[in-house]
């Protein structure tokens, strides 16, 4: 048994970098005629600075999230069926099944209404007029409350909510992906990135993105499956194997991100070597772990709400900053900051209690 098991803990630390990731890319993934918004520190082409090139590698943080999202669940899946049916996780009937993708859509969705009843009416303050964006239309509204706007292609408040459909969808067939891990979890890896590549399947309305952000999630599922992180870990079992593990497989997973023209056919290998590279590396240097973990445990909340903070309500005050790590930086602990208030919130009105009374 390795004396770091991939758990909660290493979690929430690759989740902290994923959140750097995922700001990073955000602030500074721009056309080049709005790169005016900040002073770049060295331009890679005349009209392309570096920080929008490393903005595009970050871009795995998507992949990453939806890794360690399928990592999770089918751990969680597992830690149930130990609970309910002394582990055996390929008996659970239906109805358990629908109840444990229930509760945890429910945690899921939780923390999203919270963050939408308090920044989608708040736009009115800055000049968004919610109901305007809904085109007056209560459906529209209703539909991003629940998060599928993407899904059906109607007006969102937050285009980063894209993600919410996405992994919703995940959630709602991740019965369906363990019945096809029971038969056999390499072919299901396998299948899960032919049908990435199918352009029938990725053009069909509505469910395109399913295919295209099942094999990260698989991969998750896989690597929980067969507990390989661990194994990994085993073999990594000094500083030189790890470093040279990780960077090399960080360097292999950017080559193959850049020499695709960035897209995310490849994202599922980088954000693999990502998850590495903060389990083997940074989970060793103690106070970049601490403050990796406090980032990661908050990553939900600030995924959810960031846009609203650099983009629609403060975006001149936070480019006001002119230098991309002042300003990452700037956004990062406001964002932490606000992270902290709303637990703080939901402690107050006991958020938490009523979501855990209803998915008992």
């Amino acid at each position: 048994m390795t004396d770091y098991p991939f758990d909660k803990r290493q979690t929430n630390i690759a989740k902290g970098v994923a959140t750097l990731l995922l700001l990073w890319h955000h602030l500074f993934y721009a056309h080049p005629n709005v790169y005016k918004r900040f002073t770049s520190l060295w331009m890679y082409t005349d009209s392309m600075p570096m920080e929008a090139q490393i903005s595009r590698m970050c871009k795995v943080c998507v992949a990453t999230f939806l890794l360690l999202s399928g990592y999770g669940l089918l751990k969680s899946w597992e830690s149930r069926a130990r609970r309910t049916l002394g582990g055996e996780q390929y008996k659970m009937s239906v109805k358990q099944q629908l109840l444990f993708v229930k509760n945890h859509l429910i945690k899921l969705m939780s923390d999203y209404w919270l963050i939408f009843v308090i920044f989608v009416p708040m736009g009115l303050c800055f000049g968004f007029n919610f109901w305007e964006k809904y085109q007056h239309s209560i459906r529209y509204a209703v539909t991003d409350f629940f998060g599928l706007a993407y899904f059906f292609n109607t007006p969102t408040m937050n285009d980063t909510w894209w993600f919410m459909s996405a992994i919703i969808l995940l959630y709602l067939i991740f019965p369906l992906l363990m019945r096809a891990m029971r038969w056999s979890p390499e072919a299901l890896v396998v299948v899960s990135f032919i049908a990435m590549k199918s352009t029938w399947l990725t053009e069909l309305p509505c469910v395109g993105m399913l295919f295209i952000w099942t094999p990260p999630f698989v991969l998750g599922m896989y690597f929980a499956h067969v507990n390989g992180l661990a194994r990994i870990e085993r073999h990594a079992n000094n500083w030189g194997k790890r470093i040279v593990l990780t960077v090399s497989l960080l360097y292999l997973g950017g080559l193959l991100k850049h020499y695709s023209g960035y897209q995310v056919y490849f994202d599922s290998i980088f954000a693999l070597a990502v998850v590495l590279f903060c389990y083997l590396v940074v989970s060793r240097i103690p106070f970049v772990r601490k403050g990796m973990e406090v980032l990661g445990s908050f990553s939900g909340l600030i995924f959810m709400f960031h846009t609203f903070i650099y983009h629609d309500y403060f975006r001149s005050f936070i480019y006001s900053f002119r230098y991309a790590p002042l300003i990452m930086l700037v956004l990062t602990l406001i964002c932490l900051v606000i992270a902290v208030g709303l637990k703080y919130l939901k402690k107050l009105i006991r958020y938490d209690k009523l979501v855990a009374l209803i998915t008992k």
